[in-house]
């Protein structure tokens, strides 16, 4: 991982395409929405619904309700992205769906702590979660156990950082991304390592795999280098238009008097 910007894309280029949706689905504002394999699945606005669309005949499969607030969070994981179903809400429940069987296979304990970020590891088989405090947490899926637990350090977060997202680029290496700052976790058991990008102003950032790892043949007859690192794509603002754009951070005034010198 180098923070090394390869491409840019231009929002103008893409394709935009609309469809007609279910009137359950295209009358009720959505709170997060994320793909999983063939089905859109959406998180309700006004209340705690999580509903799983088939894309194809555009119809709803089911619904969610076992949450007790609104959801916040989701993300699709396992095989094809199509397993299993991450999903955390504002009171900081995180539940873990089985998309196979449609139901709810288990809740994450996260204690009285609220969660920032949710994620997959490269596996597909652990979740990561970061909460308000900083700490990251990897969740053993089929085992339903808590299996690392690391306090990021704050010399490698700004002041008053949320950490925002977080996605998997190896086996142990992981992406953390907020409003000003891009940070690298390497997560060796024996002495976990940490790499900090400062002023990144970052609103989305995602691992690709598979397929992008593999470069287009060249027509000049050169063969390209195949990419032996995952690669990450990342949404960036500038700096002015983050300083523009984002409320200011709060800072709690100091009370008293300062010494005179010599006093």
């Amino acid at each position: 991982m180098t923070g090394t910007r390869l491409f840019d894309v231009n929002v103008e280029q893409l394709q935009v395409r609309r469809t007609s949706l279910p009137t359950e689905i295209s009358s009720c504002p959505m709170r997060a929405m994320c793909f999983a394999g063939r089905m859109l699945v959406m998180a309700t606005w006004h209340d705690h619904r999580i509903l799983l669309l088939d894309c194809k005949d555009q119809t709803i499969i089911t619904t969610f309700e076992e949450h007790q607030a609104p959801v916040t969070h989701l993300v699709a994981g396992g095989a094809d992205h199509a397993e299993w179903l991450l999903s955390g809400d504002v009171a900081g429940a995180v539940k873990i769906w089985d998309l196979d069987a449609l139901a709810l296979h288990c809740s994450v304990p996260t204690g009285e702590e609220t969660v920032t970020a949710l994620a997959f590891d490269a596996s597909g088989r652990k979740a990561l979660l970061v909460n308000a405090q900083h700490q990251l947490n990897v969740f053993d899926i089929e085992s339903q156990s808590l299996e690392q637990q690391l306090k990021i350090p704050p010399r490698y977060l700004p002041p008053h950082a949320r950490v925002c997202g977080v996605c998997s680029i190896g086996a142990s290496k992981l992406l953390l991304w907020g409003h000003g700052f891009l940070l690298a976790a390497y997560l060796d058991k024996d002495s976990p390592r940490w790499q900090t990008w400062p002023e990144r102003f970052i609103l989305g950032l995602a691992a690709l795999s598979g397929p992008w790892l593999h470069p287009t043949k060249s027509t000049k007859g050169s063969c390209p280098q195949k990419s032996t690192d995952t690669v990450a794509i990342a949404v960036q603002v500038s700096e002015a238009e983050t300083r523009e754009l984002l409320p200011e951070p709060f800072e709690r005034k100091k009370y008293g008097r300062k010494r005179k010198a010599g006093s």
